[in-house]
């Protein structure tokens, strides 16, 4: 990495809240190393009752080159619990939350501007996950519903190596499999299988045996 990079990197850094969050909230709990990394624009609401458990960085509010800076929310409410496994980027409007009941697992990767994600029960988001921009996922319907069987929520997962295009909806209840690709505009409401293409809506299998190569 050339050093003008570096300093247009470490400049954006906004160093207050990065001493706050990491040393002086009591909600943050991190392994050795690991960091969360509040860039410009970062925007991070823990409640009290609320837990970051920390095993590698988490990036917030990451930029490009084109697109220097933004507004990026992570709101915990109170007994919400974030974890990260593997090092996490949100880019610069990204928009996370947490609900009180809500547990939310995130693997290495990233979710790209805009991307949206809204957990009240369980998301899991895998290792070497690709998410665009403008992706919804959600897994409440948020408003209780009324018929016999009825659950609001249902835990959502992506397991290793998905690729989410932009503007997909990932809906409650959904597994997608290892190495699957969600194409563009796809609302995804069924489990996908492992290594496949699925577009539409709501989304089908249009391809399978597919090789997600970063």
């Amino acid at each position: 990495m050339n050093r003008a990079l570096l300093w247009s990197m470490l400049r954006r850094v906004d160093w207050i809240r990065f001493v706050i969050l990491n040393f002086c909230c009591k909600q943050v709990r991190r392994a050795p190393g690991a960091y969360i990394l509040p860039y410009r624009g970062a925007r991070l609401e823990i409640a009290r009752g609320a837990s970051i458990e920390l095993n590698a960085h988490l990036i917030v509010n990451w930029f490009d080159t084109k697109h220097p800076g933004g507004t990026s929310y992570v709101v915990l409410e109170n007994g919400a619990h974030l974890v990260v496994e593997r090092q996490h980027t949100l880019y610069y409007g990204a928009d996370i939350k947490v609900f009180s009941e809500g547990t939310l697992i995130l693997g290495s990767g990233y979710c790209h501007s805009r991307a949206q994600i809204r957990c009240h029960k369980s998301i899991t988001i895998g290792d070497g996950a690709a998410i665009a921009r403008d992706v919804i996922i959600i897994d409440s319907d948020a408003h209780p519903l009324s018929y016999p069987g009825y659950v609001m929520s249902k835990d959502v997962r992506l397991e290793g190596n998905v690729w989410v295009g932009s503007r997909a909806m990932i809906l409650k209840g959904v597994t997608v499999g290892a190495g699957a690709i969600i194409a563009a505009g796809a609302v995804v409401t069924k489990d996908v299988p492992s290594h496949s293409v699925v577009a539409g809506i709501p989304a089908k299998v249009i391809r399978e045996n597919v090789a997600f190569n970063k």
